[in-house]
């Protein structure tokens, strides 16, 4: 037995140590592996470059009209985030003053729990005393566990605090609105195979490569 033991010990050890070197090769294996990215090959046509400059000024327009609404839109963002953080705080405060009054009202019904819990509980211990000696006074014990335990459930519960707006939370989510595509580049690419060109993906290694 004593060798089946030593037995089983060596291979525990000997599968701990496999495991081991099997994560570390994959470990090395994973961060030793080329890391690609895909960039778009422009091919001009041979004969219409008059078109595919005509795309570049499109391009340049849509790009400079995007910033422009971009800025508007996280000027405008600022506006309704102060609007909403007034609004959504006007609402806290109320909350937070219904809260300290149940909060008051919590405390009042807690201590009054509490005490009685405590008379409770000092009657039962007593009981179990007087039972582990004679059995005669379980019942006594048993009586005051039940009335425990259902006074126990009737324990008041605390109210939730009201939580507090964040005005920088808010002013995030409003100018998150403001990140929409204008699809420049989309409608670049569009236009630049209209002209006769070609778009071409290629991945090409960054990191790693052989």
């Amino acid at each position: 037995m004593e060798q089946f033991v030593n037995i089983y010990g060596q291979k525990g050890k000997i599968m701990k140590i496999y495991y081991s070197i099997l994560g570390l090769a994959l470990f090395s294996l994973v961060a030793c592996s080329p890391r690609y990215k895909i960039e778009k090959i422009y091919i001009p046509p041979k004969n219409n470059l008059k078109c595919v400059e005509k795309c570049k000024q499109e391009k340049y327009k849509c790009e400079k009209e995007c910033e422009s609404k971009k800025k508007s839109c996280l000027d405008k963002a600022i506006i309704r985030s102060k609007r909403i953080y007034t609004q959504q705080e006007k609402i806290y405060q109320k909350r937070l003053e219904v809260y300290f009054k149940q909060y008051d009202r919590y405390l009042s019904e807690y201590n009054q729990w509490r005490d009685k819990f405590l008379r409770l509980n000092e009657d039962y211990q007593y009981y179990s005393r007087k039972c582990s000696i004679d059995k005669s006074w379980c019942d006594e014990r048993d009586y005051y566990k039940k009335i425990l335990d259902n006074w126990i459930k009737l324990k008041p519960k605390k109210p939730i605090k009201p939580k507090e707006p964040s005005f920088n939370k808010i002013l995030k989510e409003q100018q998150s609105l403001c990140l929409r595509d204008c699809c420049c580049n989309t409608n670049f690419d569009i236009c630049f195979q209209s002209c006769g060109g070609k778009v071409l993906l290629k991945k090409i290694c960054v990191e790693n490569c052989d």
